[in-house]
């Protein structure tokens, strides 16, 4: 059975993310926060630079890049997308790349000194499932090593930026352009192929009836409420490549047209899985406590989840996850 959210990542990573190293929040816009650097710095400072740190959940590896700045040099990182670990390792080629869920990594006991997630291994699904990646990673902490976490808050300024991007995705999507494009498209090889009064007629509507969803895009694109955003880039590209196939498009066959606006509505459900999977992995204080009762099930001293705010953010932006063995 596919695993949705796993496929949506994989599809993330094969694209415009995977070409940056971190970049598993675009659209959020935090990867490069000043203080989110500040955290991990402090997080790593004393600890030998021959540390083994292992980033779980790790997409392209965002937490190993400040591991790296750092002066840190072995490096690790478990995620379940296979891209997203090749992502990692274009940006970290001596990193070790291992492609497992974080629920059931298979690696040895007790291995690693410092065990980092960012935004990372609250994904794994369920409830049930990531008290079974805590598990995991207490398994995984060395004897005198740590665990440290920046989780997904409930109610936080993530979760909340994140409701806004999904409502433009409804607005965006709700126009119905793309396959209205699409019957354009077919109908106009048609007309070309074999121009008939029924072939041409059946051209001028599909046109007729693109105009209301053509406007509405561009009005869309142009009120610049979601303007910068990620799902807004994508409005825009997916408006001027249509403009560009049309008038190109003897150019490409009628399969090759159809075939790139079903891979934007591909893209673009994905993103929207993304979305849900980042709103749906936002963790209560209950939930948080849940995870570090694991931790201290497996007799680590833990420290009570703290919210994490970024600079000038009335809303906190993570759960800050701490345990010691």
């Amino acid at each position: 059975m596919v695993d949705k959210n796993a496929q949506d990542w994989s599809n993330y990573w094969q694209g415009r993310a995977g070409e940056s190293a971190g970049e598993a929040l675009v659209g959020v816009g935090i990867e490069h926060n000043e203080k989110l650097a500040k955290f991990w710095a402090e997080c790593f400072a004393g600890l030998d630079k021959s540390s083994n740190i292992l980033d779980m959940a790790c997409g392209a590896g965002s937490v190993l890049r400040h591991a790296n700045a750092n002066g840190f040099t072995h490096l690790s990182g478990v995620d379940i997308s296979a891209d997203a670990v090749a992502a990692m390792q274009r940006q970290f080629p001596n990193a070790k790349g291992i492609v497992a869920p974080v629920d059931a990594t298979g690696l040895a006991d007790g291995t690693y000194d410092l065990l980092v997630s960012q935004y990372g291994f609250e994904y794994a699904g369920s409830n049930r499932q990531v008290l079974a990646a805590a598990r995991e990673m207490a398994r995984l902490v060395a004897d005198n090593g740590q665990f440290i976490a920046l989780c997904h808050i409930k109610g936080g300024g993530i979760e909340q930026e994140v409701s806004g991007h999904l409502r433009d995705i409804k607005d965006m999507t709700k126009l119905g352009f793309i396959s209205a494009a699409k019957a354009v498209f077919i109908a106009l090889d048609a007309a070309e192929k074999s121009p008939t009064l029924v072939t041409k007629t059946a051209y001028e509507k599909a046109t007729h009836l693109l105009t209301v969803p053509r406007n509405k895009l561009i009005a869309w694109l142009e009120a610049g409420q979601t303007s910068g955003s990620e799902i807004h880039k994508l409005g825009q590209h997916l408006y001027s490549g249509t403009i560009d196939l049309f008038s190109r498009r003897k150019a490409y066959s009628l399969a090759d047209i159809t075939g790139w606006l079903d891979g934007m509505q591909a893209e673009i459900d994905a993103y929207r899985g993304r979305m849900q999977s980042m709103r749906q992995s936002a963790l209560s204080e209950k939930d948080a406590r849940n995870i570090l009762a694991v931790f201290a099930d497996a007799q680590f001293n833990i420290d009570h989840p703290a919210p994490f705010y970024l600079a000038g953010d009335n809303k906190p932006a993570a759960w800050v996850l701490q345990a010691r063995r």
